[in-house]
């Protein structure tokens, strides 16, 4: 192994040690809220679909509201519309923290006087990015499928995933552009 993949692999480890913690809040803040909207749904479905269904056909294309008989586009609609939004803030928060968060405390410098240079510091900052957003889709995306089962609505598992995933390319390129900033910025 060169020596800037064993750099980038013990910085990446560290990485993700430190933001472990966030994001097992935010893996639990997501699925909660999924899971909230979800039991929430067979209220909708009995006493305001009725309401919904009398809106113009262009207000409901135009905020995603058609078809909300179905679980599938009423998660669309009240959850996965927005999750690319909300979820921005994780990737953010933890590129800006890498970079111009270590240099405003002080430890970048006491980072890179290690055997390392600022990009593996870079290219493990982008994989812990991934792989938190990885996992806190991950949980939503079961949570979201363990509750259609609890509920009785049609939701295959594949279809779950699927609908989590199609967030992932979203979020990752703001993290990416967070990311960028840190670097040339150098401050939050």
């Amino acid at each position: 192994m060169t020596p800037w993949l064993t750099t980038t692999r013990l910085v990446l480890q560290h990485t993700l040690a430190r933001t472990r913690t966030t994001m097992l809040f935010w893996a639990i803040g997501v699925g909660l809220y999924t899971v909230v909207i979800l039991l929430a749904y067979p209220t909708f479905k009995n006493n305001m679909l009725p309401i919904v269904e009398r809106i113009p056909d262009n207000f409901q294309t135009a905020f995603g509201l058609q078809h909300l008989d179905e679980v599938g586009s009423f998660l669309f609609a009240r959850v996965y519309q927005m999750l690319p939004l909300v979820l921005a803030f994780l990737p953010i928060s933890i590129s800006a923290a890498a970079l111009a968060g270590a240099e405003e405390r002080g430890a970048l410098d006491t980072i890179l006087t290690q055997p390392m240079n600022r990009r593996s510091l870079v290219v493990s900052t982008w994989l812990v990015t991934l792989i938190d957003l990885g996992i806190v889709l991950a949980v939503t995306g079961m949570a979201t499928w363990l509750i259609t089962q609890l509920i009785n609505e049609p939701l295959s598992l594949g279809e779950a995933v699927q609908a989590v995933w199609n967030v992932l390319p979203v979020t990752l390129v703001l993290g990416s552009i967070g990311l960028l900033l840190s670097a040339m910025m150098r401050t939050r």
